[in-house]
C-alpha cells in the first residue's frame, strides 16, 4: 500500500502510486489556489511507498512524468487504474 503524507498527515492509503499520485494532484490543485508555501510542498508532504521509502514531491513529480501520468503539469487520466 502507498500512504499518502500531506501537511504531516496521513490521509490516505491506495493500492498504487498512479492513485496515491492523482490524490496529490488535486488536493495541490486545490491548496494552490487559496496560496501554498514553497516550504510546505517541501517538507511537509510525501508519498510512502509501500517499502516505506519516502518520496518527497519532486521525486513523485518526476516518477509521474517518467510514467506518463504527469504530461506538461496535467494528470493524464488515461494513465490511472479504472475506478480510480
Amino acid at each position: 500500500m502507498f500512504k499518502l503524507i500531506y501537511n504531516l498527515e496521513e490521509t490516505g492509503e491506495f493500492d498504487t502510486f498512479e492513485e496515491t499520485f492523482a490524490d496529490l494532484y488535486k488536493r495541490l490543485t486545490d491548496d494552490i489556489q487559496t496560496g501554498m508555501s514553497w516550504q510546505l510542498l517541501e517538507t511537509a508532504i510525501w508519498i510512502e511507498a509501500p517499502s516505506g521509502e519516502p518520496m518527497m514531491f519532486y521525486e513523485a513529480r518526476d516518477c509521474a512524468c517518467k510514467t506518463g501520468l504527469l504530461i506538461d503539469g496535467q494528470l493524464n487520466l488515461n494513465k490511472l487504474p479504472k475506478g480510480a
